[in-house]
């Protein structure tokens, strides 16, 4: 994943609630409805997780639980050339890896490239084991850590409405 850009929190309407400083200049003002429609869409399907692309940046969309009931949406610089994660697993178990980040079961998985479950619980197996992971959660994370500069950026300050 390459570096992060912005950070906006939306609530259980779809109403954006709070962002960090740098969120307005990370997505154009006109892509920002059609973020709103995502994470109401995301909601609405009751997801946990979901990649877009807008406005020429990947954007990772979470949902939130608890007492803080909504949504996150993650803003990322696209990448120019290969992270680090690249290096370490082969070209199928990199695909296989950004699935199971994204959300995908490993039959989804295995449906979409037309692969066994079995085959796909074996690369997924050793994308940990070359990752240093343990689930699918770390696996988000070291997809997205690997591909940063060593210099990760501050925990954001959020911008309250």
């Amino acid at each position: 994943m390459s570096p992060y850009s912005g950070l906006a929190m939306f609530d259980v309407s779809g109403e954006l609630t709070a962002h960090t400083k740098s969120f307005p200049l990370a997505l154009p003002p006109p892509v920002i409805p059609r973020l709103v429609e995502a994470v109401r869409t995301l909601q609405s399907a009751r997801r946990e997780r979901q990649w877009l692309l807008l406005g020429g940046k990947r954007v990772l969309l979470q949902a939130l639980d608890g007492p803080r009931r909504g949504c996150v949406a993650t803003v990322y610089e696209m990448q120019k050339g290969d992270s680090h994660a690249k290096q370490l697993l082969s070209p199928r178990q990199y695909e296989i890896a950004e699935y199971a980040a994204a959300g995908a079961t490993a039959s989804e998985i295995s449906r979409i490239l037309e692969i066994s479950v079995h085959t796909v619980r074996q690369h997924l197996k050793e994308a940990y084991r070359r990752l240093q992971v343990g689930n699918r959660v770390e696996l988000s994370h070291a997809l997205e850590a690997r591909a940063q500069t060593p210099e990760r950026p501050a925990v954001p300050h959020l911008t309250h409405h």
